[in-house]
Formats: structure tokens, C-alpha cells, sequence
């Protein structure tokens, strides 16, 4: 039986995680909240991780592996991109992944299934999104 994307959705507890996740870009070596830069570069930006797909924890080694090959496939595309991570609100846990300028949130969400990730973060001037990569639209406000 082949399950559906909706059937990979995160519980209920580890959305609320996702929700207190702290996300930072870097530009030129400096932490940026992702809603300064998308306010500052007047563009809606995603925030695409390869690490742990599906949200099932894989090697240090599978996730680096991974996260080049999101980084190759985004040079290919020729999009403007800055390095991004993610750190648990109460956790020492980091995830990182790559913040893509000027995309489509339909293409993001696509990168996102390609390397087999449930969400993305969206920022923009509004605020900070999780966004599914299935093809609903479902978005979470972050908390911060």
C-alpha cells in the first residue's frame, strides 16, 4: 500500500517544535532573522533543508550528503541562495539547509519533495511560515 503525502504530516508535538524552531540565514558571515532579509531584499524567501527526510533522524554523513546535493541542484537553477540553519527553541539540536531568493512557492515546495522534506519555512516582510510541501497549502505562523 503507498501512502499519501498528507500521511507523512509531523504530530502534533513535533509541529509545535517546528513552530519554536529559531531560523537564521547567513549573510556575509552574520546571523539574519529570515523576515529582516525578505524585508530588506523586498523578496519572499524559502528556507530548504535535505537533512532527516521525512523527519526520520538519518547519519550526520546521510544528512551532509544530502544537503550537498540540495545545494548542487540549487546552483543548477542558478538562484541567488545564502546558507540558513534552524536551532530548537529549548534544544541544542541545529538543522542546516539553504535559503532560496526570488522562488515560487510552488517550486519551493517541489525542491522540498525532491529531497523528501514535509515543509519549508517562507519568509517575507509578513512574517515567518511553514509552508507543507505537499500539494495542499497548509501554512503555521511561527511563534517569534
Amino acid at each position: 500500500m503507498v501512502s499519501s503525502r498528507s500521511d507523512r504530516r509531523p504530530s502534533a508535538e513535533i509541529v509545535d517544535e517546528w513552530r519554536k524552531t529559531i531560523v537564521r540565514v547567513l549573510v556575509d558571515g552574520v546571523e539574519v532573522p529570515p523576515r529582516t532579509l525578505a524585508t530588506s531584499l523586498s523578496s519572499v524567501l524559502h528556507i530548504v533543508s535535505a537533512w532527516n527526510p521525512y523527519a526520520s533522524a538519518v547519519s550526520q554523513h546521510e544528512n551532509d550528503r544530502a544537503s550537498t546535493s540540495l545545494l548542487e541542484e540549487i546552483r543548477s537553477r542558478g538562484i541567488h541562495f545564502f546558507p540558513a540553519y534552524g536551532h530548537g527553541y529549548s534544544s541544542q539540536y541545529e538543522e542546516h539547509g539553504w535559503c532560496v531568493v526570488g522562488m515560487e512557492r510552488a517550486e519551493a515546495q517541489a525542491l522540498g519533495r525532491e529531497f523528501a522534506q514535509i515543509a519549508i519555512y517562507e519568509a517575507s516582510s509578513e512574517g515567518l511560515l511553514i509552508v507543507w510541501c505537499d500539494d495542499e497549502t497548509t501554512e503555521v505562523s511561527l511563534e517569534h
